[in-house]
Order: C-alpha cells, then sequence, then structure tokens
C-alpha cells in the first residue's frame, strides 16, 4: 500500500508522505494512535525494515504518545514522523510543550 494523504485522511489526522516516511499531525485519541501504528508499519515494512525492528518503532511511538497524553492531556495536537533511512528507524513525537 502507498501512503497519500487522500487515502489515509480521516477526522482527527491527516497525513504528509516523505520520501523516507511520513509525517501524520492528528489529536490525541486510541482511534488516531491505532492509525499511527498501522501507519508505522506499512511505512517501515514497505521500505525493508525488518518486522523486529517495526515492532520497536511501535513501540516507541505508543510510549512517546502515552507520554505526550500523560503532560498534555487527551486530544492534544500531536506530529508523528517515522522514516527509515540509512543510519536506522527515526521516530519522532512533537507535542504543544
Amino acid at each position: 500500500m502507498q501512503l497519500t494523504p487522500r487515502s489515509t485522511a480521516a477526522l482527527g489526522h491527516y497525513l504528509t508522505p516523505t520520501p523516507a516516511g511520513f509525517a501524520l499531525h492528528m489529536s490525541a485519541s486510541p482511534d488516531n494512535l491505532r492509525a499511527a501504528r498501522g501507519l508505522t508499519e506499512t511505512a517501515l515494512l514497505g521500505a525493508g525494515v525488518a518486522p523486529e525492528l517495526v515492532d520497536s518503532a511501535q513501540l516507541v511511538l505508543s510510549e512517546l504518545y502515552g507520554n505526550a497524553v500523560h503532560v498534555c492531556g487527551d486530544y492534544v495536537p500531536l506530529v508523528a514522523e517515522v522514516e527509515s533511512t540509512a543510519s536506522g528507524v527515526w521516530v519522532r513525537l512533537h507535542d504543544p510543550d
């Protein structure tokens, strides 16, 4: 599956594909966390990343997400960035604080 904004935009989140992965703008919610984890799996497996590393990236994303919700509250606006490069897999999550 190719990641495109049109195919993955939904209430509460908007996807921007990048050459090495994606950026996902969203409000924190259980549905959007599931979407972010699914997009992480799709993007990284599509880039040839080993399944074990994909699992680790999903776990890191979930932990960062949980921390942001704990500090900022439910439905906080977040930006998740996931990319696969020659130097490794990068997972970043930005919150207002």
